[in-house]
Order: structure tokens, then C-alpha cells, then sequence
């Protein structure tokens, strides 16, 4: 697959977390993905791997955040990457902090499918 093969299905992932539509999200990852978010004050730092590993993110992701805004600004493709600039906005469940910023994902495609993503989320 090219570049803009690539782009269009990491593109649709963004598309079905806005639509709530879970199964079409994982169903763009492979059985074997990585997820790595980088952000030492995240509360999703570290190595999740696996579809189970990304159901129990997005679970921990909806108890302890409220997402007000997420927004896909940008997509650029080359080859087998695509990296996404993101908006996002949430308060945090337990402690009423919002927050508002942005979000960059590396994402590596292979055969139609993400295979890795590196997440790296600003001020928190």
C-alpha cells in the first residue's frame, strides 16, 4: 500500500473514535499492535500491546477522563508512516482538571493495518 493508502486508514481510525464506532476502530489495528504513549505525566503512559492491551486503554481512558474535544488537525504520510497533529480537550474525572492541547501520533501501517503508535501529548 502507498503513502496515501496509509494516511486514509490511519485517517478513519479518527473517524470512528468521533463516531463512537469501537469495533471499525480496532478493526484498523493489527492483533499485534503497539501503542507507546511517551508522556511521563500521562496516565497512559508506557506500552500498551495488543487489541487487549488497547480495549483496556480506551476503557481506563473513558473512567477517568471526559473528553470535551479531538480534533485531527493534521495527517502526513510517507511510506509506511503517517504521522497525525491532534486537539484534544478533557477534564479529568477524579480530580475536575481540565486540560486543553495538543497530541502528536507516529503511526507505522502495514498491509492496510496499524501496526504501531507512538504518542507523544503536550502540558500536561
Amino acid at each position: 500500500m502507498g503513502a496515501e493508502d496509509n494516511r486514509s486508514v490511519v485517517r478513519g481510525t479518527y473517524e470512528s473514535f468521533e463516531r463512537g464506532d469501537v469495533e471499525a476502530l480496532f478493526a484498523a489495528f493489527a492483533d499485534d499492535i503497539v501503542w507507546v504513549n511517551h508522556t511521563p505525566a500521562s496516565s497512559f503512559f508506557g506500552e500498551h500491546k495488543g487489541i487487549d492491551g488497547m480495549r483496556a486503554m480506551l476503557a481506563k481512558i473513558g473512567d477517568e477522563l471526559d473528553i470535551t474535544d479531538f480534533r485531527l488537525q493534521t495527517l502526513v504520510a510517507d511510506g509506511d508512516h503517517v504521522v497525525a497533529l491532534i486537539d484534544q480537550g478533557f477534564t479529568n474525572k477524579s480530580t475536575g482538571k481540565p486540560h486543553h492541547g495538543p497530541v502528536i501520533h507516529f503511526c507505522e501501517v502495514h498491509d492496510g493495518r496499524i501496526t504501531r503508535v507512538d504518542e507523544f501529548e503536550g502540558d500536561l
